[in-house]
């Protein structure tokens, strides 16, 4: 029982760290490219009318056609670096899952 706190306490704190070190990185790159008093977030898109998308990076806006989605299907087929990062994905998440449920009995 021990060991489980131990073990929780661990990972909250790496996920802490881990975080404040995303937020650290951001701060970085915002004074680096002079956006020291810019957007909270380093990113955000929108759908715009007609399925054009609206892009904001770093307070730049960028605006890009939509794609098809029936070319999109065809694509999504021969892609095998996206099918392999998925089933490893689908891994990963089973075993977090199993990990959790084992943990937690």
């Amino acid at each position: 029982m021990i060991w489980r706190i131990k073990f929780f306490g661990f990972v909250l704190f790496m996920i802490c760290f881990v975080l404040g070190g995303i937020q650290l990185a951001e701060n970085g790159t915002r004074r680096l490219d002079g956006f020291e008093n810019g957007p909270a977030q380093s990113f955000h898109i929108a759908r715009v009318d007609q399925g054009k998308l609206e892009m904001t990076v770093l307070g730049q806006q960028y605006y890009i056609n939509g794609v098809d989605r029936a070319t999109d299907q065809g694509q999504a087929a021969s892609n095998w670096i996206s099918s392999i990062g998925n089933s490893v994905g689908d891994w990963i998440s089973t075993s977090t899952n199993n990990m959790a449920k084992w943990l937690f009995k």
